[in-house]
């Protein structure tokens, strides 16, 4: 299957297995899942969400200050 990934680095298509949830996309492009905030479309994703093949996931660095 392939997902598609939109983040401030680009975009890139990750081929990930059949059952692959929204975290292992998010390892699979090299982030943390407690760093980031996914979205499909214009709703916020859990994590343990599983992808269809030709889904479109935007993931979104937080970034924080103290």
């Amino acid at each position: 299957m392939k997902v598609k990934i939109k983040s401030m680095e680009g975009v890139k298509v990750i081929e990930v297995k059949e059952g692959a949830r929204v975290r292992d996309v998010v390892k699979l492009a090299g982030m943390s899942i407690e760093g980031v905030i996914v979205m499909k479309g214009n709703n916020v994703v859990l994590d343990e969400e599983v992808v269809k093949d030709g889904d479109e996931l935007r993931i979104i660095k937080i970034v924080s200050s103290g």
